[in-house]
């Protein structure tokens, strides 16, 4: 008589949840600490002084830049906001 329903058992180390967390950890450290710290990404200086200028904003308008076509679904525009603007610096027009 055979039994179908016995499966093969699973090599005792694996069924540990020891060995899991230590996968867990593993895992973290190399998907998020490791590129965290390889980028460093609080050293970057993001607040730049920019000067700040009155100005006078003459013309705006929206320009057609591009355009990409696909097959099977409708197509890209792209576009793009210009203007037009008199500023002065350091009393230079």
């Amino acid at each position: 008589m055979s039994n179908h329903a016995v499966k093969p058992k699973m090599p005792q180390s694996w069924k540990h949840p020891k060995v899991w967390n230590a996968f867990g950890i593993l895992f973290f450290v190399f998907a998020v600490a490791f590129p965290l710290l390889i980028a460093h990404p609080w050293t970057k200086d993001y607040k730049i002084s920019w000067p700040t200028v009155t100005g006078q904003v003459l013309e705006t308008r929206i320009v057609v830049v591009g355009q990409i076509e696909h097959q099977y679904q409708p197509g890209e525009i792209d576009y793009q906001a210009e203007a037009h603007v008199i500023f002065e610096r350091n009393g230079v027009q």
